[in-house]
């Protein structure tokens, strides 16, 4: 059983046509993963041969989430201010 899910925004503020600026966006997604995994060993010694034979439930959350956001104000027509924040957060 698998499942994935996954929200996004983002938004841009421009206050004037000189490109003075303010960008933000963010996401969080959810990973959901069950998996059963069957597993065989071979061992092969002088005068035997062996199986082994293992079994292994593997369950899987993962939720990662992220917000950014960016500043940008011109200062004259060759340089301008640029500015940003970048937050990630998971959990597994």
């Amino acid at each position: 059983h698998n499942s994935d899910l996954g929200f996004g925004a983002n938004m841009k503020v421009r206050f004037d046509s000189s490109g003075h600026e303010i960008t933000a966006d963010g996401e969080i997604s959810n990973f959901k993963q069950r998996a059963l995994q069957f597993i065989r060993t071979t061992v092969n010694t002088n005068d035997t041969v062996t199986d082994l034979f293992f079994t292994s439930r593997q369950p899987l959350d993962n939720v990662i989430g992220y917000a950014k956001a960016d500043y940008i104000k011109p200062l004259n027509k060759i340089l301008k201010l640029e500015s940003g924040y970048k937050l990630t957060a998971t959990e597994i």
